[in-house]
């Protein structure tokens, strides 16, 4: 568990005070700016299964059974992959097992890039 440090409680309260000027600090401009709720602990988050992979050196494979689609799916996959990550510090391969015809699409090919068009909602 992360513990808070006093730089911690000190800057994310001078960041909720003063948001626009910290902005202007790191160099982007925005026309407006809201602090939306950063605590994640509500987020719960299971792969299918993950498995152990001694190879000449050792990763992570998570495999995935998808039955249907679903448009949040890749990006589910991505946070599986970057919680995998963090909780056993090695590399991350995803594997998707696509179970019937339903479950593909055009656009699923293996490849996630987030764009500032797509929503996100």
């Amino acid at each position: 568990m992360h513990l808070a440090t006093p730089y911690d409680v000190t800057t994310k309260s001078l960041l909720q005070a003063h948001p626009l000027d910290w902005l202007g600090f790191l160099g982007i401009k925005a026309d407006s700016v809201e602090i939306v709720d950063a605590d994640l602990s509500t987020i719960v988050a299971e792969a299918d299964k993950a498995l152990l992979l001694e190879l000449p050196g050792r990763e992570i494979l998570n495999i995935e059974f998808q039955s249907g689609f679903k448009p949040d799916m890749v990006e589910r996959f991505l946070e599986y992959s970057v919680l995998l990550r963090r909780r056993y510090r090695l590399p991350v391969r995803t594997i998707v097992m696509l179970m019937r015809p339903q479950a593909d699409r055009d656009s699923l090919t293996g490849v996630l890039e987030l764009t500032d068009s797509e929503d996100c909602t």
